[in-house]
């Protein structure tokens, strides 16, 4: 059998203490560029590859991040992860370490992943996207020291980054009862979901912005402009929009406050019944990825900043496996609303 390769081989090789080699295949940053590409070369050649379960169980570190969601088909929370990918590569940090979890909505589903992390010691971090932890996990979590961080919730003992869902939807439909009447549609995700399902904070927030809008404008909350969704899907997109035209429901406007996806569904679906955007009926979608600007008409939404939501989740979470906070970060990130053709 082939003899495994180790440092010792690396730094015979290269002619090097063997903890400048350790040093320079971990990226210190006190070796010289010159010396890890050096040294780079010589382990390549050597195909030396470091024993990780060696290497964790001397640092105590999982070389991991958990990224727990109630689903990543969610635009919001896999566009998010695409930019903590593109930090981790450009920091060099926990580049294989970005690890998903779905807690499929399921409330006992997230307690169990969330105990699994802190007592496995499964993770060096947790991000729990769109969900809150009981007090007694957070507590647990404290004691070990292991960070959480909250992303669209917040709560004392978490790290946290928060968008002001509230002020988003309020912006937004302030724009449409002032541009197009008073009768706007309002597509949300349900606030309140099954038993043993969780109950999504945007979703509260972004009804409160919708009624808080109205109330300025003194106009009666009417349940029948109110559609709840539970995937957040194009499909559901499609059904809201049939079933606004099946009940004949008076509409000014439509404001999809579950996402973009959605709205595209709301939009196909109205065009497939004789109506053009935005002449017979305005559409807003929220969250502004990729593909809104590119429909036909381009779509105005509310703008979540997912590239500073992405790089603050995975700084806050770098900076508290390395100690370097002192006191609990809860950042709050204002949305903006764009206009575009579609409203």
């Amino acid at each position: 059998m082939k003899k495994k390769v180790t440092i010792k081989d690396i730094a015979e090789k290269a002619k090097l203490a063997k903890g400048t080699v350790s040093m320079a295949l971990n990226n210190d940053p006190r070796i010289s560029e010159e010396t890890r590409k050096k040294v780079r070369k010589i382990a390549l050649e050597f195909n030396y590859y470091p024993d990780e379960s060696a290497k964790k169980l001397a640092s105590g570190r999982t070389d991991s991040i958990a990224f727990i969601a109630p689903r990543f088909t969610s635009p919001f929370i896999s566009i998010i992860l695409s930019y903590v990918e593109i930090r981790a590569f450009r920091t060099g940090k926990y580049i294989h370490g970005i690890t998903p979890y779905s807690t499929a909505n399921e409330i006992a589903t997230k307690e169990e992943l969330l105990k699994k992390m802190v007592y496995g010691r499964k993770a060096d971090a947790v991000v729990l996207f769109s969900m809150k932890p009981s007090q007694e996990i957070v507590e647990e979590y404290k004691k070990s020291g292991m960070p959480l961080i909250l992303v669209e919730n917040s709560m004392s003992g978490c790290h946290s980054i928060t968008i002001d869902n509230m002020n988003g939807a309020y912006k937004t439909t302030k724009y449409l009862l002032e541009k197009y009447g008073n009768n706007i549609g309002f597509i949300v995700g349900e606030t309140n979901p099954p038993l043993g399902q969780e109950v999504h904070y945007a979703s509260l927030e972004r009804m409160k912005g919708y009624k808080k809008a109205l109330n300025e404008k003194l106009i009666e909350y009417d349940p029948a402009l109110v559609q709840y969704v539970r995937h957040y899907s194009y499909e559901e997109g499609r059904e809201c929009m049939a079933n606004f035209m099946n009940k004949k429901v008076k509409l000014d406007a439509i404001f999809c406050a579950a996402g973009d996806i959605l709205a595209m569904g709301v939009m196909d679906q109205a065009v497939k019944d004789g109506l053009r955007i935005p002449q017979d009926i305005p559409v807003a979608g929220y969250d502004d990825i990729q593909a809104a600007k590119m429909l036909n008409p381009p779509l105005t939404t509310v703008n979540q900043p997912f590239e500073e939501i992405g790089n603050a989740v995975f700084d806050i979470a770098i900076n508290s496996i390395e100690g370097k906070l002192t006191e609990e970060i809860h950042t709050v990130i204002d949305p903006g609303l764009i206009i575009r053709a579609s409203a």
